[in-house]
């Protein structure tokens, strides 16, 4: 369910005079999502997650440099039983990319 809410005008539900038609705009009121309350409130993932979404835009390349050394050395430790986890992972991740995609 979508909640709407117009803002600007006067309280008596008029435009005045001082408004600007540009100050009546359409703006969407949303809840934060489950799954992003959740994520915050695991200890290093949380910190991780909120710093990749309200951040900088170099949050998420050293995100991404760190999930490939994570695996690389996992890949240096285990062998190819990590390999193989780490590509089971993505394709779990890819399927509910597609699933969230397809859904909206």
């Amino acid at each position: 369910m979508r909640h709407f809410v117009l803002t600007g005008g006067t309280s008596d539900g008029g435009i005045s005079n001082r408004s600007l038609p540009h100050d009546h705009v359409l703006k969407r009121r949303h809840k934060p999502l489950i799954t992003r309350h959740v994520t915050y409130r695991l200890p290093v993932i949380g910190r991780i997650a909120r710093e990749v979404v309200e951040g900088e835009v170099d949050n998420s390349f050293a995100l991404i440099i760190m999930v490939v050394s994570a695996v690389a050395s996992a890949v240096l430790i285990w062998g190819f039983p990590a390999l193989i986890i780490s590509a089971l992972g993505a394709t779990a991740l890819m399927f509910l990319t597609l699933l969230r995609i397809t859904f909206g």
